[in-house]
């Protein structure tokens, strides 16, 4: 299930990360919910790999991806030779296409990458997906796992100890379920933007239609009215959530620069 909510200030979306559906007898809890931001409304959760090759052989390009950056990459990082998950992990981070989609679990992190832009012309959202609704209806084998490792999210190493390939993966998660991963600190990027991907399986990309018909999910959409938008980057900014901090580097310093003097300031 989808529900629709209009953001009228950031105070709302910091308070219903803490407590779900904002039911004051529910005491608060951390990563309750994942966030995604997106700069239009019409979006759908599209994994990078999709867009790239459409209605061509997903698995096909996208074996030919990850055996190519691997071929390409190892000189300059060995762990891009580990399990195809690491390989994975480490291709999306530096920008190849993959099944990986992009969450935070910050949700002023989600609405940053919402308003990540000059101008406003379009409807911004920031999703949240509760991530620990979404693992209940996991395959047993999955469950187990998590369980014993008294985890809200899954690693790389778990689904090292699961054995799986990616044709594993998608064949037990069919069109039913999906998992979200939290991947290693391989650099102060991942760390700063508190990194959550949504591993989609071939049938679950993109999830939209999953979590519209989903009985035992609820996904939120913060609606951001564009009159709100700049106000709402500025309070972004008094609170350091900005390019020079989740970009660490001379590029995020650019960028934070190029924004923070941009007219509309």
């Amino acid at each position: 299930m989808i529900i629709d909510k209009e953001l009228n200030n950031i105070g709302e979306l910091i308070d219903f990360s803490s407590r779900p559906n904002q039911n004051k007898d529910i005491p608060p809890r951390r990563h309750y919910y994942t966030f995604r931001g997106q700069k239009n409304y019409n979006y759908t959760l599209e994994s990078s790999l999709k867009r790239l090759v459409k209605e061509r052989n997903i698995e096909l390009f996208e074996k030919r991806l990850l055996e190519n950056f691997k071929k390409y990459a190892q000189i300059l990082e060995p762990r891009v030779c580990g399990s195809i998950w690491e390989t994975m992990v480490l291709a999306q981070h530096h920008g190849v296409p993959t099944r990986l989609l992009d969450f935070s679990l910050s949700p002023l992190v989600a609405l940053h990458f919402a308003l990540n832009g000059d101008t406003y012309e379009e409807t911004p959202v920031v999703w949240a997906v509760g991530h620990s609704e979404t693992h209940k209806v996991l395959p047993s084998k999955y469950l187990q796992k998590k369980d014993e490792s008294f985890s809200v999210s899954f690693t790389v190493e778990m689904l090292n100890e699961l054995g799986l390939s990616i044709n594993d993966y998608s064949r037990d998660m069919g069109s039913h379920s999906m998992l979200f991963l939290e991947p290693p600190s391989i650099d102060d990027r991942i760390v700063n933007q508190f990194s959550h991907f949504a591993l989609l399986p071939t049938d679950l990309d993109p999830m939209d239609d999953f979590l519209k018909c989903s009985k035992e999910i609820t996904a939120y959409r913060f609606i951001i009215p564009p009159e709100r938008a700049n106000l709402f980057r500025i309070q972004l900014d008094t609170m350091n959530i900005t390019d020079r901090i989740l970009f660490p580097g001379l590029d995020g310093i650019a960028s934070y620069l190029r924004k923070r003097y941009y007219t509309r300031y």
